[in-house]
């Protein structure tokens, strides 16, 4: 039996069915509709969105059946010919979503499913329906015949199990109110509700009649979710269920469970076996460092084999994951963080990495050669920033220590920036700014958010933002204040034809610094209108512009779609500048000649999350790699020669 919808400026329905003997054979019979053939019979059927099909066909005490339908309940009498005592000609159309339906031995019907209590809502419940046995609904046992169960959220159901004493077991899924399909990181469960012969719940099975298999919640992939699809009996009396969930969780699973809903520890591991789909890990990084022998450190987050964690990863120079590094993983994790920076290392191979971990952020000092924290610094290999404060960049300074570039939350959407600096035991330096920490602020007494720092052992400070719609630098004392012999007043403050580009309102302006000999450069991306262009400005060592790269000392390149940079990377030819994404997010500005835009591999992917280093002589990227904005296929590492272009 199955069922067909078509028709143009009026959509109709038809429901066809054959009579199968016990050898195979079509059984002959005269069609209830003209134009059947093969003993093929045909009868009209209500139409719902997306055409419904057939759920369940069971059988009647008289010896016809029962066809539960979407959204109709269709009794057929031993000949095949409908049942005119019920319903209308033996049809009970316009009936709630359903996953099941049986005849009880008194002739009455019973169905469940999941429908919502007013048309517009998306908050979907399970219920239970009682029809008299002439398709009429039992007043007696609910409202139009129908009794709902809000289990606390929305609840969708996918399949039934009736048991020979007329009860039954509903398995679906459960998801927080609203629509999880327009959720991002909605968590929903498989569940199972079980009901007795009077549709009451079964209050001994599960918790009071429902089973929430909170160990395989996943995030919803679906519309219509996932959860339990399918149920069975074995021939003990234990349910089996089986479904599937979300895939960062179990793409498959089969649950073995006691007849009051108890998993049966027997069976796979505590009732539950799990199939598992192999899926690249997921990983976004926030920087890569060199290490000796072309080795790669990289700081940011991943789920490789785990839940998403902030993470530091070494790669051998081949670009495969080091074994000897995080006891044979290639990886070492700490804990949940949101935003991660990083990683610096220094010439003794330590490194710096923060995390911000609601409600405060920390600083990590470890060693390169296992990952495990460096002990003397902050006592436990961490500090904590103050409460509001976030790092957005930090380095080495040249005593040993760490300094930190941060903004700080306040009200609206300003992002005041600091500097904060710590002796290389992880106390606050005293001798920078007021207590260890520098509120950054131009000449013209201006805000400025921090993007970029530079320091290094025997190097100056150097930090880089936004301040209102200009780029900002400046170089630091050792005492925190900014430098009077670096550009004016220690600062350096670009015009922008245009203003700096941001993902959004409030969102951050993005910058990236290089040194190159004495002097540095310094790139942003401008946007007037609709256009964007990405600025590359070289300055002396005095913070005075160089007149001999390009127009006094600027560079730019026009780019098709804003994208903040991430890197900038001198070469024996040019300058490279990374962009956070594109189809061709690296940028080449040779000494002469226009600047070109090139993809990151030899397929055009649209990437994302880029960074970008050098290693023994090479440029080395990774990203994230897609065949479109929003399609990830995988994180990629690449590199090329720094060779003159």
């Amino acid at each position: 039996m199955g069922t067909t919808y078509g028709g143009t400026h009026e959509v109709f329905g038809v429901v066809e069915f054959q009579l199968i003997d016990p050898d195979g054979n079509v059984v002959p019979g005269e069609s209830v509709m003209p134009g059947a053939e093969h003993g093929v019979h045909r009868l009209s059927v209500p139409y719902v969105n997306g055409g419904g099909g057939v759920v369940e066909i069971t059988s009647a005490p008289d010896g016809g059946v029962l066809v539960a339908g979407d959204p109709f309940l269709l009794e057929l009498r031993p000949d095949g010919s409908p049942n005119p005592g019920f319903g209308d000609e033996g049809m009970v159309k316009k009936v709630p979503f359903m996953v099941g339906a049986r005849v009880l031995p008194d002739g009455s019907v019973e169905a469940v499913g999941s429908s919502s209590a007013s048309p517009n809502s998306l908050n979907e419940d399970l219920y239970v329906l009682r029809l008299t046995a002439a398709g009429a609904p039992d007043t007696g046992f609910g409202k139009d015949g129908i009794r709902r169960f809000d289990l606390g959220g929305v609840e969708e159901a996918h399949a039934a199990l009736w048991g020979p004493d007329d009860s039954v077991v509903v398995g679906g899924s459960a998801q927080p109110r609203g629509s999880c399909y327009r959720s991002k990181d909605c968590r929903e469960m498989p569940i199972l509700a079980a009901f007795d012969s009077s549709g009451a719940p079964v209050r001994d099975f599960g918790r009071r009649g429902v089973l929430r298999m909170k160990r395989l919640a996943g995030t919803s992939t679906h519309l219509y979710g996932d959860g339990v699809l399918g149920l069975t009996r074995r021939r003990d009396g234990a349910i089996v269920a089986a479904g599937g969930t979300g895939p960062k969780a179990t793409t498959a699973f089969l649950a073995a469970l006691s007849p009051r809903g108890r998993f049966l520890r027997g069976f796979g591991t505590d009732g539950v076996v799990r199939a598992r789909e192999p899926r690249p890990a997921s990983q976004l990084f926030s920087g890569l460092a060199p290490l000796p022998r072309g080795k790669l450190l990289a700081s940011g987050r991943s789920d490789v084999g785990i839940a998403e964690d902030a993470v530091l990863v070494r790669y051998d120079a081949d670009g495969a994951l080091d074994r000897t590094f995080g006891a044979g993983s290639g990886f070492v994790r700490y804990g949940r963080g949101r935003f991660i920076n990083g990683p610096a290392v220094d010439s003794s191979q330590r490194a710096l990495m923060s995390i911000y971990d609601p409600p405060r952020s920390k600083v990590l000092e470890l060693r390169t050669g296992t990952g495990s924290p460096e002990r003397r610094f902050g006592g436990d290999g961490l500090v904590r920033l103050p409460e509001s404060v976030y790092p957005v960049a930090l380095d080495f300074t040249e005593h040993g220590g760490a300094v930190v570039a941060a903004t700080r939350d306040v009200a609206g959407t300003a992002e005041p920036g600091l500097v904060l600096r710590y002796r290389p035991g992880g106390k606050l330096d005293h001798r920078f700014g007021k207590g260890g920490t520098l509120a950054l602020r131009t000449p013209g007494d201006l805000e400025v958010r921090v993007r970029s720092l530079l320091a290094g052992v025997g190097k100056p400070i150097l930090v880089g933002g936004v301040s209102r719609h200009h780029f900002a630098v400046a170089r630091l004392l050792p005492n925190g204040s900014p430098d009077p012999g670096f550009g004016t007043r220690g600062w350096d403050v670009m015009n922008v034809a245009g203003t700096p580009f941001h993902l959004g309102e409030g969102g951050p302006e993005g910058v990236a610094m290089s040194r190159a000999g004495s002097g540095f450069y310094f790139a942003g991306v401008a946007q007037h209108g609709e256009r964007h262009r990405v600025e590359l400005f070289r300055f002396d060592a005095d913070g005075q512009p160089d007149p001999s790269f390009g127009n006094d000392g600027r560079r730019v390149a026009s780019i098709s779609e804003g994208a903040e940079p991430t890197a900038v990377v001198p070469a024996p030819g040019g300058v490279y500048v990374a962009l956070a994404q594109g189809v061709k997010p690296l940028i080449f500005f040779p000494l002469h000649g226009r600047a070109r835009k090139e993809p990151l591999g030899r397929r055009a992917l649209f990437a994302s999350d880029v960074v970008a280093t050098t290693s023994d002589g090479k440029l080395v990227l990774g990203w994230n790699g897609s065949v479109r904005a929003g399609e990830e296929s995988g994180y990629h590492l690449s590199e090329r020669p720094l060779a003159s272009r």
